[in-house]
């Protein structure tokens, strides 16, 4: 079984590089000498490996120059990889060619800025030229209709009182006086949320004065996010990337991970609200990972 699997593996690679080498572009050459120094970062949020084959270089939908990737470079889970390249003419896009998790063919075609992919975020810019303008970095992402109304300077019981409104069947264990857990050190809690719009949320105490958290699940098209609110009026929305995943994480800097969350983690308060959120669908089971 493991060999056939290994077999069908080489023969997608095989696949890809005729159908690239037929592609009417210009050869590797093209790409090391030039004017233009084009920054690409490929990050992997999602998927458990991405292998790039090739980039491709285009002027509005024509291709003018490519490059092989040998050997394919390789991105795990939680990593990022860049890629910068010396070009004689100015690209306005780059398709990225490549498999995802050995099986599937990633196919992805991106323009200046951050664009999102089954995966995570790729981002691409032009040293020396100011990026698009992306809106203000504090600002609330076009969150979906059920989660409207929640606003950065809420307080905890805000935030749910939001949720019931809309409809959302909301369960809260512990209170900030008596938290679910005191002095949260790297636990995780398991929980399942029932069918339709569910919430379940815990109250957690950090001595540290700050806090991270991550929930994981098994089902990766499931609509899942994960909402944060403390006692310092500090809010954390974590929700999967384009394509869906397998867990969504308040563990960084918003700027670390554009498109996936907003807030700057980790969260500063002493005693934290944790929500974990299903939009619809069937009973959902989740692992719940917090640290300080």
């Amino acid at each position: 079984m493991q060999k056939h699997k290994g077999f069908a593996v080489w023969r997608l690679w095989i696949v890809l590089v005729l159908v690239a080498m037929l592609l009417p572009v210009f050869g590797y050459g093209q790409t090391q000498q030039g004017q233009y120094e084009v920054v690409l970062e490929v990050s992997n949020e999602a998927c458990r490996q991405v292998q790039i084959v090739q980039f491709i270089f285009l002027v509005g939908e024509s291709p003018f120059a490519s490059q092989f990737a040998i050997p394919p470079a390789t991105i795990s889970m939680r990593q990022a990889r860049q890629f910068t390249f010396q070009m004689a003419q100015r690209p306005t896009a780059i398709r990225i060619r490549g498999t995802v998790d050995g099986q599937q063919t990633l196919d992805v075609t991106v323009g200046l800025g951050t664009t999102e992919y089954t995966c995570g975020t790729i981002t691409m810019r032009i040293v020396g030229e100011t990026p698009p303008e992306e809106g203000p970095v504090d600002g609330l992402p076009d969150l979906p209709s059920e989660l409207r109304g929640i606003q950065p300077g809420m307080r905890p019981e805000q935030v749910v009182n939001q949720l019931r409104d809309r409809g959302f069947e909301v369960e809260i264990q512990g209170s900030e006086e008596q938290p679910k857990l005191g002095d949260v050190d790297d636990p995780l809690l398991i929980g399942a949320l029932g069918p339709g719009l569910t919430v379940t949320g815990y109250w957690v105490s950090t001595s540290g004065g700050t806090l991270r958290a991550a929930v994981l699940h098994d089902r990766p098209l499931s609509s899942v996010f994960l909402i944060v609110v403390t006692n310092f009026l500090d809010l954390g929305i974590a929700w999967s990337p384009t394509g869906g995943g397998l867990g969504v994480f308040l563990d960084r800097p918003m700027a670390m991970a554009p498109g996936t969350n907003f807030g700057d983690a980790p969260l500063s308060g002493t005693a934290a609200l944790v929500l974990v959120v299903k939009l619809g669908g069937p009973a959902q089971p989740y692992v719940l990972s917090l640290s300080n």
